[in-house]
């Protein structure tokens, strides 16, 4: 047999990363892409003739992640002091915040821009608040999470 390749690819079908492997390997590793939503990857070896031979591609979507605390502190420690939501493949964001009488205590479409404990210029009693988190991934599909996160004094 002969060698073959699997090749990971952009958009435009360019190689970005290429791994060769001898014949009867069945595996491949390629590091997590923590940058890229769509991978796309395709099988390429050797014809008869010296000309390469490539595969159809395969297209694998990765689901966007999004990470919410439960718990924060605005204490001024620099620890937990904001309620900062995480996530891979985000385009689009916005969360708002409830207290428990369902009023808007925070809310922003701006990741850089998260909960320092405050309803205005106060600071938010202690307690369990509800949040909406809504994201528009890469691909333009949306994911919403819903939780409570626990304010600590």
């Amino acid at each position: 047999g002969t060698e073959y390749s699997v090749e990971k690819l952009n958009a435009s079908d360019g190689v970005v990363e290429s791994e060769t492997q001898p014949p009867g390997t069945q595996s491949f590793f390629f590091p997590l892409d923590t940058t890229n939503q769509l991978l796309r990857f395709r099988i390429v070896t050797t014809g008869a003739n010296g000309s390469p031979i490539a595969s159809n591609i395969v297209e694998i979507r990765q689901n966007a992640r999004i990470f919410v605390p439960d718990a924060f502190s605005p204490n001024g420690d620099g620890t937990n002091d904001r309620l900062d939501v995480k996530g891979l493949f985000i385009n689009a964001y916005r969360i708002v915040v409830y207290n428990r009488w369902g009023e808007i205590v925070f809310s922003s479409n701006n990741r850089g821009i998260s909960w320092d404990g405050r309803n205005n210029l106060y600071s938010a009693t202690a307690g369990t608040y509800a949040y909406i988190v809504r994201i528009e991934d890469q691909l333009g599909r949306e994911v919403v999470r819903r939780g409570n996160v626990l304010l600590l004094r």
